[in-house]
């Protein structure tokens, strides 16, 4: 799940931007990672939430566009459903995009 809000000061221009991963993933998700953080998994890490999901929050300038994805347990890449648009990556998968 993707939730989108503005964010409510000075910078109008900005957005916040929560990726959620149900507990029952079928892998562990480490960190969202993407053009936004220079796909470092270090910089946006998941963190357990009390209901067993994950989530990480990312501040953005809002009308952009930016692909992501989730760096997840034992080196696999994950995609999310939720995902605004998908593009094709220089790796052969798939990159998950997000619009502000």
């Amino acid at each position: 799940m993707i939730q989108k809000e503005r964010v409510k000061q000075k910078d109008k221009h900005a957005i916040t931007v929560t990726f959620t991963v149900p507990k029952d993933h079928p892998h562990k998700p480490l960190a969202v990672v993407g053009d936004f953080n220079n796909w470092d998994a270090m910089v946006n890490p998941f963190k357990k939430q009390r209901n067993g999901s994950y989530s990480a929050t990312v501040a953005l300038k809002a009308g952009q566009r930016y692909a992501f994805r989730y760096m997840c347990e034992g080196g696999n890449w994950c995609n999310d459903e939720a995902a605004d648009d998908y593009e094709h990556n220089v790796f052969g998968g798939d990159n998950c995009i997000v619009n502000t």
